[in-house]
């Protein structure tokens, strides 16, 4: 989820983040494409940094599907779900991916 926000992170400090997050959710969807069965589940969270009523997002889910997974949506409205609160400087995406 990366490091501990305080709601005084510049833009370009949450894209940063939002970068290096990106990395390492690749690489572990590379160590999940190793020890996972074929059709295989993981549902994994990924983040949405808030910052002046926008998110920045991590863009990692075309990378995660080139490795070999497809996303599992939860309906036909909603690729993922989305929990967030008023005031929260982090929102949480959760998906659902399965290795093909």
């Amino acid at each position: 989820m990366g490091e501990p926000l305080r709601g005084t992170e510049n833009e370009k400090t949450l894209r940063a983040q939002a970068d290096k997050l990106g990395e390492l959710y690749i690489s572990a969807f590379q160590a999940f494409q190793k020890i996972l069965k074929k059709d295989g589940v993981v549902v994994f969270i990924i983040p949405s940094f808030v910052h002046n009523n926008t998110q920045i997002t991590i863009n990692c889910v075309e990378a995660i599907a080139k490795i070999g997974f497809t996303i599992i949506p939860f309906s036909k409205e909603n690729t993922f779900l989305q929990y967030h609160r008023p005031g929260q400087k982090l929102a949480r995406n959760i998906w659902r991916f399965k290795k093909i």
